[in-house]
Formats: C-alpha cells, structure tokens, sequence
C-alpha cells in the first residue's frame, strides 16, 4: 500500500504538473510572449506559484471530498477514508490536503511514516483522522 500512494501521488503530481504547463503556456500567449526563458520571466513568479498552489489544494480537496479519490488514487486502485472506513469530511480533506502539500513541498517529510508504521499512515493522516486504504 505505501508504494500504490507514492504512485498516486506521482501520477497527481504529474497531471498538475502538466495543467500548470499548459496555464503558464496559455498566460504566455494572452500576455504576448513567446516561450522562451527570456520571456517567461516577465511573468511574477509568486502570484503564478500562489496560483498553482491553490489549484493544487482545491483538486485535492475537491476529490477527496467527492469521492475519496484523486486521479492519481483512482488509477492505483487506493482511497482516503476517514478513521469510521467512512467519506472524509470537509475539514478532514482540508487537513490532509494541507499536510500532503508540505509534504511535498518537504520532499516527502510528514510521509515517511507511512513505510514505518504498521496502519501505513502519514502525519497528516493522524492529524485529519484519514487512512488510505484498498478502493
């Protein structure tokens, strides 16, 4: 199970990745400017982050609450349940969509207890009252 979440998360992280592409790409062009890195850094880098931030947030946060799952979790057969094996509520998603940005953003910190503990729960699970299990 620890090696389906990391999975997950690359593939999520891989689709983000390529939606801000697209959205750096698509600002570039309604502001005039080629692709170039000349170019490219005319745009302000910390409200283009901010932004890239918050849509991260708001797919993880948005499919969790939906349904459990994000595009990653879904092709790697794996969900976020809440401690009752029940949805995640709004506030449960919101912690563990914050604690799985920094901990990406950490390179991983507040994950690695998942390949340490026997329930394979990151801190931010413990913190949102989340587990991941089988889909």
């Amino acid at each position: 199970r620890p090696i389906a979440r990391l999975a997950a998360g690359l593939v999520d992280v891989a689709l983000l990745a390529s939606i801000d592409l697209i959205v750096v790409s698509l600002t570039a062009r309604i502001a005039g400017l080629a692709l170039t890195r000349e170019d490219l850094l005319v745009i302000p880098p910390l409200p283009m982050a901010a932004f890239f931030l918050v849509l991260a947030f708001l797919y993880l946060v948005g499919f969790t609450v939906g349904g459990g799952q994000t595009v990653g979790q879904m092709a790697l057969g794996v969900k976020v349940v809440g401690d009752d094996q029940h949805g995640v509520d709004l506030t449960g998603a919101v912690v563990h969509s914050l604690g799985t940005l920094i901990s990406v953003c950490t390179l991983g910190a507040l994950f690695v207890p998942v390949f340490f503990t026997a329930d394979c729960r990151a801190v931010y699970d413990r913190l949102a009252g989340t587990r991941v299990v089988a889909a």
